[in-house]
């Protein structure tokens, strides 16, 4: 009888959070016979509020927005490595991708469908309920969105 192969799409943004998840997968959730997917969500929230977008002339700062974008592409690739490592040392087969949005949720929504996983593992800060009211969370988010089940982890105590 052969396993089911599931795919594991782990949702990564630098923080202790995201870290806690996929180590919380790697102890918990994983199997020989799994597929992971670690997703880094580049979010382009932060160029597309630059100051340089709205300051005048707009023409003028193309050269200044082409260079923000590079250096965010040049963070991105150094993000995506460290996630490349963070797989090789726990002696993990996986697949690390990036994708870019202005609201991570529906980026990692759309990853999900796209990719065809099985589940996936997210990262809780924990807001409490007015905050998560006013900023939004992306673990909420996908909860509510996703068509597959999602793993929010959140660490002991906090």
């Amino acid at each position: 009888m052969s396993k089911e192969v599931k795919t594991a799409l782990i949702a990564m943004d630098g923080s202790e959070y995201s870290k806690f998840a996929f180590q919380f997968y790697v102890d918990n959730l994983h199997t020989a016979s799994d597929k992971i997917i670690l997703v880094h969500c580049v979010e382009m929230y932060n160029v597309a509020n630059s100051p340089m977008m709205f300051s005048a002339p707009f023409a003028v700062n193309k050269d200044a927005i082409s260079t923000m974008l590079k250096e965010e592409e040049a963070k991105t690739k150094i993000e995506l490595e460290k996630y490349a490592k963070m797989l090789k040392d726990a002696k993990l087969q996986g697949t690390v991708k990036s994708i870019h949005s202005i609201k991570p949720g529906e980026g990692i929504v759309k990853m999900s469908k796209d990719e065809k996983v099985s589940y996936i593992v997210i990262g809780s800060r924990g807001l409490g309920t007015i905050r998560r009211t006013l900023l939004g969370s992306v673990s909420d988010y996908v909860v509510h969105h996703a068509d597959v089940p999602v793993m929010v982890c959140r660490p002991y105590g906090k």
